[in-house]
């Protein structure tokens, strides 16, 4: 595995959770045969918010999203977001709360998929609301938008990914902002050491092509506020300091060259993590027998 590799800030991630998890994932080709609603919501709610940088109204941006959320592809197959038993849907996803009285008598006898579809497409919806209403005001000028990029090392291996958003802000600052749909606040987000990691990425990657002054989140805040029902979209800003940068570096150095040296080992201890247990588990126990929740996608390495 001496040969040149191209990692994203996720996969980086994966390594550094479960460097098992990563050699099946990247290299075996197993995936997890169901869909959480974390895997698709953010990116769906992102086919909104670049129809409203690309000049649409509120309107349409929310019809962009609505087209949109009723389907995904995932490992060769689309899945209905409303009927596959290969989506998953957490309990945090039916909030009631979001329809009105009408709707509701409307949604009696519906099945608890349908429901938590339905539900969290209007979570999207007044999250899209609130990003028009709250933040797009606050954009003087976008400059790019799901923009790639790729930061080769001395031995041509290539950090890659993408950018959400490249703007000027209303104070005349370009800044990066990564969104982030999310259960937590800006706050608490921009604490998170993983993050900041990413968005000092972004930070290397533009920093000689544009006179960046910032990155940072905006992030969209999952839990909707009872009262009325709201959505909240909220910001934090500032310049990733030279400390992150160069932590950032080092780890993906290090990970590049675990990957190279093939060092993939089981770490057990996060086998259950945020309690999930891992998809590979079974697997992994089994010694490769047990594929329960697997599926083989493309050919292995």
């Amino acid at each position: 595995m001496s040969s040149l590799i191209k990692l994203s800030h996720t996969a980086k991630e994966k390594y550094l959770t479960s460097p098992r998890g990563y050699f099946y994932h990247y290299h075996l080709y197993l995936r997890e045969k169901t869909q959480g609603s974390p895997l698709f919501f953010g990116s769906l709610i992102e086919t909104g918010l670049d129809a409203l940088f690309k000049g649409a109204t509120l309107e349409q941006a929310l019809e962009v999203f609505r087209n949109n959320f009723k389907t995904i592809k995932a490992n060769g197959d689309v899945l209905n977001l409303s009927t596959s038993p290969l989506i998953r849907y957490s309990k945090a996803d039916l909030d009631l709360a979001v329809f009105t009285e009408d709707e509701l008598k409307k949604l009696e006898g519906k099945s608890v998929q349908f429901q938590s579809w339905l539900s969290l497409q209007r979570k999207g919806e007044l999250l899209i609301e609130a990003y028009q209403r709250d933040i797009l005001p606050k954009i003087k000028k976008v400059l790019a938008t799901q923009v790639y990029f790729s930061i080769p090392n001395d031995v041509g291996d290539e950090i890659t990914g993408y950018a959400d958003l490249i703007c000027e802000w209303e104070d005349g600052r370009i800044i990066i902002p990564d969104h982030k749909t999310s259960s937590m606040s800006a706050k608490q987000v921009a604490k998170n050491e993983g993050y900041l990691k990413q968005t000092a990425l972004y930070f290397e990657a533009f920093k000689d092509k544009y006179p960046l002054d910032s990155t940072g989140f905006i992030v969209l805040e999952k839990n909707i506020r009872k009262k009325e029902p709201r959505a909240r979209v909220d910001f934090i800003f500032e310049k990733p300091t030279e400390e992150i940068i160069d932590q950032t570096f080092e780890e993906f150095d290090s990970v590049l060259q675990s990957i190279k040296q093939a060092e993939f080992p089981c770490l057990s201890p996060k086998c259950d993590m945020y309690g999930q247990q891992c998809c590979y588990k079974k697997f992994c126990t089994s010694g490769g027998t047990d594929m329960t929740g697997l599926v083989k996608v493309g050919k292995s390495k």
